[in-house]
């Protein structure tokens, strides 16, 4: 917990209002935290925990949520970086335990930054691991997200298929007929014009 306690500290110090905090908030993260494959569940537990009200230290009085759309922001890049390297050294276990819990999380998101950031970490995970069969879960999410009768669910479900789709080829080039059979419902979804908008750009 102290791990990640200071982690969320050091996160919120990076939209301070102090510039010589930010800069050593930012230097700290990078040499301390970064480089660290435990900073990727640590990272999720922010973006899943954080709650909604103020974080008054430090004087910046930052919202909640945009502590944890950085969150989401940097746990994109820590799985992105190196070819995978921090997302590939953790702990089968601990990579199947964030897969599990981030679909949930998203779903029971409010903010709609931090949704579109956490599809993005999605993407990211999908890029290494769709390709190997090793998240064959995801698939079936999806579907199941944008048939849901929530509109807010099926605007997650597009925009994460979207993401996908702009970062990965491998490993879904099997299901790209039934995920024009989704994208033909989607683009009538009589309730959200953002799941419309949407689809259209995942076509």
């Amino acid at each position: 917990p102290s791990y990640v306690t200071n982690l969320h500290t050091l996160l919120a110090q990076t939209v301070a209002s102090d510039t010589a905090l930010i800069k050593n908030a930012t230097a700290t993260l990078n040499q301390q935290y970064y480089k660290d494959p435990a900073c990727i569940p640590a990272l999720f537990e922010i973006i899943a925990t954080s709650p909604d009200q103020n974080f008054s230290a430090f004087g910046n009085n930052a919202p909640h949520h945009k502590i944890r759309q950085l969150g989401a922001v940097e746990l994109r890049k820590r799985i992105a970086q190196g070819d995978g390297k921090l997302w590939r050294a953790l702990d089968a276990s601990i990579r199947q335990q964030v897969k599990t819990k981030i679909v949930a999380t998203i779903l029971a998101e409010q903010a709609a930054i931090v949704r579109h950031s956490t599809s993005r970490v999605i993407a990211a995970i999908a890029s290494w691991d769709l390709a190997a069969n090793a998240w064959p879960e995801l698939m079936p999410f999806l579907q199941e997200a944008t048939s849901s009768p929530t509109a807010a669910h099926r605007e997650v479900g597009i925009y994460i298929m979207y993401s996908v789709l702009e970062t990965v080829i491998e490993g879904i080039k099997q299901q790209i007929s039934g995920l024009f059979t989704i994208f033909t419902e989607l683009i009538k979804d009589p309730e959200s014009a953002q799941v419309r908008i949407t689809t259209v750009q995942a076509l």
